[in-house]
């Protein structure tokens, strides 16, 4: 193949989004609860946690930090912290993949392999 044969310039392209993509999926912070008293009170949860426990009205609370989480939040051991949206942790990217860089993985996914087909 030739390296301006137009299949040859989509390869590049690619490899260049995946490196792209890569590096903002590793260096993006995943999201955390926000600090401060209204997420950190052991008192009554803040009116944005709307999950509950299944089979009870009670709030989910995360006994790693001591606070409340909100929905779809959960306790990451490796970051130590509770991360929102949480997918799971990549040993691949080593951080992780959650509401911050969700996009980042995704697109790095796709465009990774949108390039091996084209190969």
């Amino acid at each position: 193949i030739s390296v301006t044969s137009p299949t040859s310039m989509i390869f590049h392209a690619l490899v260049f989004l995946v490196l792209a993509s890569f590096v903002q999926a590793v260096r993006t912070d995943p999201g955390t609860v926000p600090a401060g008293k209204r997420w950190r009170t052991a008192g009554q949860p803040p009116p944005e946690v709307r999950e509950r426990k299944r089979g009870s009205d009670e709030a989910r609370w995360c006994r790693k930090t001591e606070a409340y989480k909100p929905d779809r939040a959960h306790y990451c051991r490796v970051l130590d912290r509770v991360v929102l949206r949480m997918d799971h942790h990549c040993p691949w990217l080593g951080n992780t993949v959650g509401h911050g860089n969700h996009k980042f993985f995704i697109l790095f996914l796709f465009y990774a392999s949108s390039a091996c087909a084209i190969l």
